[in-house]
């Protein structure tokens, strides 16, 4: 189950390429690679606040 998870918030990471800056995803980047997923989807949430965006509607993080 916790693979799925890993697998899922990775594939967050790279859709939401498409919204948000290359280089404002590095920070979130650097904490999935280092084993820091809480830290990851915390600076995905932040970012996607910070320029008032939604993130793509294939990445619903919820969906199973």
């Amino acid at each position: 189950m916790i693979e799925n998870a890993e697998k899922r918030l990775s594939e967050y990471i790279s859709s939401s390429e498409k919204v948000i800056p290359i280089e404002e995803l590095e920070e979130v980047k650097h904490y999935y690679k280092h084993g820091e997923y809480e830290m990851s989807l915390e600076g995905l949430v932040i970012e996607f606040m910070r320029i008032n965006a939604d993130p793509p509607e294939s990445t619903i993080l919820l969906k199973r």
